[in-house]
């Protein structure tokens, strides 16, 4: 099976720091990481780790990050054989501060990922078409609108800025979405409802057949042909959680894949999110699908 990740390419500069600093003070950095980033990227890589094929469609600039975020994927096993190269631009970047005890801050530069548009997403229709499953990641609505014209069963996990662009503008990628990924402020704000599980019956009839939303410490719901199904959080000890939640969407959707029930696969997407915000940096805290099913079986009773 082969998954097609569209969105971002970025290069993640992690940092952990004990304090922000005040004005024209200095804080020691504690430790850092450098790597790949951006939802589709980090989606990619994880579907590799899993087991299964992976290619990615995003744009990077013609400077060294740019090679390097290229010769990262390949060495994950991820196809980037489609990735554009935009001449006389950088590549994106964050810059995400991990303050000691406290949610995580990013600064981020679009660079290269300004360039895709409408057009860019054409030139890759026949790799979106042949591919098993297409994953839309994060991506500027035009771009992904774009993308629901040449597919009708995507997978899509808008991210939070898209979603705050309002139901109306988002609305029209609802007929070509098979599966919706979502955590909880942005189903509620997508819906227009406070109740969860209403927020999610409204938009399950605009036409996916799959409602997916992670809840942090919570776990993790879907409603699926009617049903819902909650699982609950394990409870790992949080080191950098960048990246969790493409490496939930990437897990739960590789386990429908193989066929493993709705409940099953919320376990295991769990499971790998719990690994990885384990673990420091974006990327390197990705964990292979034996991980993930030992981590499942440990924490989960059958």
């Amino acid at each position: 099976m082969k998954f097609i990740s569209i969105g971002h390419a970025n290069i993640d500069i992690t940092l952990f720091v004990p304090e922000l600093p005040t004005p024209d003070k200095d804080v020691k950095v504690l430790a850092s990481t450098i790597g790949t980033g951006g939802a589709a990227s980090n989606f990619a890589i994880c579907v590799t780790k899993l087991g299964e094929e992976a290619g990615l469609l995003a744009v990077v600039g013609d400077d060294l990050m740019g090679k390097f975020f290229l010769k990262k994927l390949e060495e994950h096993g991820v196809d980037v054989s489609h990735v554009e190269v935009a001449r006389g631009i950088g590549t994106g970047m964050v810059i995400v501060i991990n303050e000691i005890g406290k949610q995580r801050r990013m600064i981020s530069i679009s660079g290269a990922n300004a360039r895709m548009n409408p057009e860019t997403i054409r030139k890759w229709s026949a790799t979106i078409s042949e591919a098993d499953f297409v994953h839309v990641a994060s991506l500027e609505i035009e771009n992904a609108l774009a993308v629901a014209e040449e597919r009708e069963d995507l997978s899509w996990d808008p991210g939070t800025k898209v979603v705050r662009l309002g139901f109306k503008k988002l609305r029209p990628m609802f007929r070509s979405v098979k599966r919706i990924l979502l955590n909880r402020e942005e189903v509620r704000m997508l819906a227009g409802k406070e109740n969860l599980k209403d927020a999610m019956r409204f938009l399950s009839e605009l036409g996916p057949t799959e409602v997916v939303v992670k809840l942090g410490s919570e776990g993790s719901i879907a409603l699926v042909d009617g049903t819902f199904y909650e699982t609950p959080a394990l409870s790992p000890l949080v080191v950098d959680t960048t990246g969790a939640g493409d490496v939930f969407d990437a897990t739960y959707l590789v386990a429908r894949a193989r066929n493993y029930g709705v409940r099953e696969s919320l376990e295991l997407a769990n499971a790998a999110a719990a690994l990885k915000i384990s673990r420091p940096g974006t990327t390197s805290g990705i964990p292979t699908w034996n991980e993930v099913l030992i981590m499942r079986s440990t924490f989960y009773t059958f």
